[in-house]
């Protein structure tokens, strides 16, 4: 069914255009029958878990553990208290994408009530991803303040923050810009080279951060919005978005000039859950307050998410990445009925489907040709536009619940660890 409505949505889409097809690069490990070995490998927990850990980095799961567990052999750690924590530790796993300069979504349950927050400063300046952590800490009733959290992750967390496959990956790309750095460059580099997975970074005085944070906290004006777009299209069926996904019926594409990226996590515990995605526009590699956490501005495209909730209280959390346009692939998940899924293995399976995208300037379609069918090539081929193949598009995170089942749901596309236990 899901096969049939791929191609029924191409056509349809498509039927109108009028260029003529240039080139589309066969994939050769398609072309010899040979299966890739995908980045991430357990995308879903196997049986109902009632605490479930996500994240791009096994090591920071492994570091977070050990604080918690650290932390609880004298003190008690509510659910909230966890989430900052879990925040405080991807600042350091993830110091370009989670910097106290980021903007930060967060979707939280909490009593059956599932929230948005999204923070930023309109001039792009000051700490918002701070700002949010201390403001839910105070929405929440913890009894502790985002300065003695920051006091607890440096007292207990030891120097072994580890490199990861997305950060090694960041800091090539970025080689030369830190090579000109010296500060930079004496933490982040062995030699010629940037710091590769495995290795050490150095750890972040979050004490000192929050001090600054606070001392600084009336000098900018910090927005936390909870505003998304009803989308809904029957009163059965909820679905709320970040972005206006209507637009994308009269074919109007939000194609941003580059990939739009994000550092993303999650924790749940017994019937609460935390959902979050962190992003920046960097200018430059500039440093904040002599650490190896990045400046950049918070007031800048972010990803996708969408929160689709029906009458049975089944729910579906989205958050959509890695793309130059990550609310078309949002928009076609809907395309192929995602608000019908009755089930996790579902949702999963909806995930690995074959992804397609529009780009303009030149107008042309690039889709995953591994993932896709020969009929459904064959199809497309015979369409007047150009169509390029891509090994891999976008990235979705996701959260599913219902009366039975939840999980949160990875995407084997990209590195992601799901750590799921019933402790």
């Amino acid at each position: 069914m899901m096969l049939r409505l791929l191609s029924i949505n191409l056509l349809f889409l498509l039927s109108s255009c009028s260029y003529i097809v240039n080139s589309f690069d066969n994939d050769i490990l398609k072309e010899n029958s040979i299966d890739p070995i995908h980045p991430t490998q357990k995308t879903t927990c196997d049986i109902i878990q009632k605490n479930i850990l996500i994240s791009e980095s096994a090591e920071a799961q492994n570091t977070f553990q050990s604080l918690v567990k650290e932390v609880t052999k004298s003190s008690y750690l509510s659910f909230i208290e966890q989430s900052v924590l879990w925040s405080l530790v991807q600042m350091n796993y993830r110091p370009d994408l989670s910097s106290p300069s980021a903007k930060l979504q967060v979707m939280i349950k909490n009593k059956g009530v599932t929230t948005y927050y999204n923070s930023y400063t309109t001039s792009g300046q000051g700490y918002p991803y701070i700002y949010l952590l201390e403001q839910l800490l105070k929405e929440y009733k913890s009894k502790k303040s985002i300065m003695s959290l920051a006091k607890i992750y440096d007292e207990k967390i030891k120097s072994n923050i580890i490199v990861n496959t997305e950060l090694e990956r960041f800091l090539s790309m970025n080689n030369d810009k830190i090579k000109s750095n010296k500060y930079l460059k004496a933490r982040l580099m062995r030699g010629d080279e940037t710091l590769r997975v495995g290795e050490r970074l150095p750890k972040v005085n979050m004490t000192y951060l929050v001090r600054k944070y606070l001392k600084t906290k009336k000098s900018h004006r910090y927005k936390v919005r909870n505003f998304l777009f009803d989308t809904t299209s029957t009163t059965k069926k909820k679905l709320k978005c970040n972005f206006d996904m209507t637009l994308y019926n009269n074919s109007v594409f939000l194609i941003h000039p580059e990939k739009v990226t994000s550092n993303t996590w999650g924790i749940k515990k017994q019937n609460q859950v935390f959902f979050a995605t962190s992003s920046q526009k960097l200018d430059g590699l500039k440093t904040i307050d002599r650490t190896i956490l990045l400046r950049g501005n918070s007031n800048s495209r972010s990803p996708s998410m969408c929160i689709q909730e029906n009458e049975k209280k089944e729910q579906v959390w989205l958050i959509s990445s890695r793309s130059r346009d990550p609310g078309q692939h949002l928009h076609h998940l809907q395309q192929y009925g995602v608000a019908d899924i009755d089930n996790l293995s579902e949702l999963d399976t909806l995930l690995k489907f074959s992804r397609h995208q529009f780009l303009k300037d030149p107008v042309r379609l690039v889709i995953e040709s591994r993932r896709s069918s020969d009929a459904q090539l064959s199809e497309l081929l015979k369409l007047n536009i150009p169509i390029y193949n891509a090994k891999s598009l976008g990235k979705i995170w996701a959260y599913y619940e219902n009366k039975k089942e939840f999980s949160f749901v990875l995407d084997e596309r990209v590195p992601g660890y799901l750590e799921c236990n019933s402790q």
